[in-house]
């Protein structure tokens, strides 16, 4: 099997404009099964950031965990996660956000 060429990417410094005007961010999630494997993947509204977190388990903790990640990764830019919109596989996560100011709205079936 060949091996894959490694690939470099640059990272640049957020504009200071885009995190005063879009510094309240909504994040939209959804589990995937990629090639058997599980992910939690996330999309910012506005500012279209999306994250794919790797997990093991579909329990609630191991989502919350995950999510709480990509939270981190918006507080540490200057954003501030006040929303997450998630389907049916979200609810049992809520509790885990009980103590946080963030609101999550699940939709309903189909």
């Amino acid at each position: 099997m060949k091996k894959s060429s490694r690939i470099v990417t640059t990272i640049h410094e957020l504009p200071t404009d885009i995190a005063e005007r879009h510094g309240i961010v909504t994040i939209k999630a959804d589990i995937m099964y990629i090639n058997g494997i599980l992910f939690v993947v996330t999309t910012s509204c506005h500012i279209h950031f999306c994250t794919a977190e790797l997990i093991k388990n579909e329990k609630s903790t191991t989502i919350a965990t995950a999510i709480k990640q990509v939270i981190q990764i918006y507080h540490r830019h200057g954003f501030k996660v006040q929303f997450l919109l998630g389907d049916g596989q979200f609810e049992h996560i809520c509790k885990h956000f009980a103590d946080t100011d963030i609101t999550i709205n699940i939709t309903g079936r189909n």
